[in-house]
């Protein structure tokens, strides 16, 4: 009985949650429909951008529903990367995010497997002390959990721009040293 009620009230927030966000995208799609077609022309070669970018916001004003612009505003981003992969496939930018990515994942696996390898040895000394503190009660840990995980997102989102801007900047270093090397040369 209690876990059907649980059910039914779960169900009605999300559907609520999500009339809200339907309700949310109906009202403010065309600022974010403007915003994902600057992010596709920001992809594409800088001489043709300002053309691109007027010529598809034309196109999805003309559009009449709100969930069409918003789809072809995403497609717009979608074709903008394979144009630019098309473009230069393989381009130093790339390589270091895709670098970033993978010593930040890295780390996330590192991080993981020593937490669970911690708790599983310390389990005996931590249960008590987590009982203590927190109400045995499944929706108070599901609560806990999600806030754990969005943190955990949004620390791994800063972490992944920070190493980004950290590598960008000691690639412009690089070059800027190549350079000047260049200039001393007779």
């Amino acid at each position: 009985m209690g876990m059907t009620l649980l059910g039914i009230l779960a169900t009605i927030l999300i559907s609520l949650f999500v009339r809200l966000l339907g309700v949310e995208i109906g009202v403010r799609h065309l600022p974010l429909c403007r915003w994902l077609v600057k992010v596709a022309a920001a992809r594409l070669p800088p001489e043709e951008r300002p053309a691109i970018e007027s010529e598809w916001l034309a196109v999805i004003e003309d559009l009449h529903s709100p969930t069409e612009q918003l789809l072809h505003s995403l497609s717009y981003v979608w074709s903008a990367f394979r144009i630019r992969q098309a473009i230069a496939p393989e381009t130093r930018l790339d390589s270091i995010k895709r670098d970033a990515l993978v010593g930040q994942l890295a780390g996330i696996g590192l991080s993981v497997m020593l937490g669970s390898f911690f708790a599983n040895r310390y389990e005996a000394k931590m249960i008590p002390f987590v009982k203590s503190h927190v109400t045995n009660s499944r929706p108070i840990i599901l609560a806990v959990l999600i806030a754990l995980v969005l943190v955990m997102a949004m620390a791994a989102y800063a972490n992944h721009r920070i190493l980004v801007w950290w590598f960008i900047r000691r690639e412009e270093r690089r070059q800027a040293r190549l350079a000047a090397a260049d200039q001393d040369q007779p």
